[in-house]
């Protein structure tokens, strides 16, 4: 049973390790594609939220906008 417990955490470990979420290698990878993509959850204001208008509002989605505009991104 110790060893079974063993070998599943080591696989657990393996697993947390080699999963990565997808991100550009480098700031010129994002500058070469012209735009900058964000996720966010919109159901968690005032990080993220839909205005009346449905369009994305708060905090995650004014940084995104600073950050693009400040690199010079659409």
């Amino acid at each position: 049973m110790k060893y079974a417990k063993s070998i599943a955490l080591l696989a657990g470990v393996v697993t947390a390790l080699i999963a990565q979420p997808a991100s550009a290698n480098a700031l010129q990878d994002i500058q070469q594609r012209g735009e900058l993509r964000v996720a966010t959850d919109m159901s968690l204001p005032p990080s993220g939220m839909l205005d009346a208008s449905m369009k994305p509002v708060g905090s995650d989605v004014e940084t995104a906008e600073l950050l693009a505009k400040d690199w010079g991104l659409s």
